[in-house]
C-alpha cells in the first residue's frame, strides 16, 4: 500500500486524479503504475515488462525506480510492505535528478549545478 509521498503533484493525482503537477501525457501510465504500486508489498512487484524496474544508488540507495516516459521516473522505497516516499522525477541523460523534491541531504552547491543544467 502507498503510505507516503514526496511529490505533491503525484499525491494529488493518486488521491483525486488531478493532473496538475504531473506531465498530462504521463497520466495513463502513472495511473497504472500507482495502482500496481498500491497493491505491491515488495519492490519486485513493480517488475512489469517495459517499466525498467531498477534499484537506485548514491543519495537514493534503498529506493527503486520505474520508467514513466522519456526521462521521467516514478521512484519509491519500501518500509515493511508499504511503499513510501513516492516521487515523480525528471532524470537527465547524464544521470542528474532535475527536480528539487527528489534528493535530501546533499551539499547546497549541488542544487546550483542542477538548476543551471535545467535552464
Amino acid at each position: 500500500m502507498v503510505r507516503t509521498f514526496r511529490h505533491k503533484g503525484i499525491e494529488r493525482f493518486f488521491l483525486s486524479g488531478s493532473k496538475a503537477g504531473i506531465q498530462p501525457n504521463d497520466a495513463s501510465k502513472l495511473n497504472e503504475q500507482l495502482t500496481v504500486l498500491n497493491a505491491a508489498v515488495k519492490p519486485e512487484h513493480m517488475n512489469v515488462p517495459g517499466w525498467k524496474l531498477h534499484a537506485l544508488r548514491g543519495e537514493l540507495v534503498g529506493h527503486w525506480a520505474v520508467s514513466v516516459n522519456g526521462n521521467w521516473r516514478l521512484t519509491f522505497a519500501f518500509e515493511g510492505e508499504d511503499a513510501i516516499l513516492v516521487d515523480y522525477q525528471d532524470y537527465d541523460s547524464e544521470g542528474r535528478w532535475l527536480c528539487e523534491c527528489t534528493i535530501q541531504h546533499i551539499p547546497e552547491d549541488y542544487w546550483q549545478i542542477i538548476w543551471m543544467a535545467d535552464r
